[in-house]
């Protein structure tokens, strides 16, 4: 597999970020965790599972081909099957494990894709850096890694994840996302959106 990437092309996205544009809505989460894991829990509406314990490597060998019959496959709603087919328009977050792997490791493990010592990294690693190749190289532009991993954004915000394929009771209660208030991140401009200008009461 041969990749002309550049080191900053590798992008990640922060628990912060991720929460507020699950806001807005066009988001879509390929989730690498284990089926297991993911139907204990997972986040809310947008999240397709792509076991990296099932799924074969080879379908990510080229890169310049997005398998959307495979990621229509693993959607387990119609609203995720037609988001499977809108990669472009959505905001993608790609969630590698349950626990934080760091930035310098994620990196390292990014230049190995394609080199014979591709062969010294798991499974775990080499498939959603290889689906996030695949993504590039289709010009999916919206694309970040989650940098702390599923169980800091769970434990952050467990009010926007299934548990055991349920929703919580306080996300019911409310507005969907949109009753919840967005988070100010550091060196961003804040404007709001649609949702924010209206009054409720």
């Amino acid at each position: 597999m041969k990749k002309e990437l550049s080191k900053n092309q590798l992008k990640m996205v922060s628990d912060s970020k991720l929460f507020n544009e699950l806001e807005n809505q066009k988001i879509i989460i390929f989730d690498f965790r284990p089926r297991k894991q993911f139907i204990q829990s997972s986040i809310l509406n947008y999240s397709i599972n792509l076991p990296s314990d099932e799924i074969k490597t080879e379908l990510f060998e080229n890169p310049g081909i997005i398998d959307k019959k495979l990621l229509e496959e693993f959607a387990h709603t119609e609203f995720l099957r037609r988001k499977a087919n809108e990669l472009k328009r959505n905001f993608i977050v790609i969630i590698m494990s349950e626990d934080k792997i760091k930035k310098e490791e994620i990196l390292k493990y990014f230049t190995l894709i394609g080199t014979k010592d591709e062969t010294n990294i798991s499974e775990e690693i080499v498939k959603p850096l290889k689906f996030y190749i695949t993504l590039i190289t289709n010009k999916v532009r919206e694309i970040g890694i989650l940098n702390c991993g599923y169980w800091v954004f769970k434990t952050r915000f467990p009010f926007l994840v299934h548990i055991n394929q349920e929703p919580p009771k306080i996300f019911k209660g409310i507005n969907g996302f949109h009753g919840f208030p967005s988070i100010i991140l550091t060196n961003r401009l804040y404007v709001g959106d649609q949702y924010h200008v209206n009054n409720y009461n």
